[in-house]
């Protein structure tokens, strides 16, 4: 977490050394290498630690799957959810 903080804005950005508008620096760290700390954690992030029941979380506004054991049964399945995970950032980067 505290390297992303490091390499952020030389590495994962590119070398241009900002930012995005609106985004602050734990917006990298937990994206890139954390597990969400709560159900309504507003970042897209893979959830492989946490079970959360519904009643935990905001159904309109989860970005996570409420429980890893159950979504995540095979390396397929981890493959098929981070690959349309990013289908969906880069149509997202699309259409802004």
């Amino acid at each position: 977490h505290e390297m992303t903080h490091d390499s952020d804005q030389d590495i994962y950005l590119g070398g241009y050394g900002r930012r995005r508008s609106g985004l602050g620096p734990e917006f990298f760290a937990k994206g890139l290498l954390q597990a969400p700390d709560h159900p309504y954690d507003a970042t897209i992030t893979i959830n492989s630690i946490l079970k959360h029941s519904k009643s935990d979380s905001l159904e309109g506004s989860r970005l996570q799957v409420l429980d890893p054991t159950e979504r995540f049964q095979n390396s397929a399945d981890l493959q098929n959810y981070v690959h349309n995970m990013f289908d969906l950032i880069y149509m997202l980067e699309y259409l802004e």
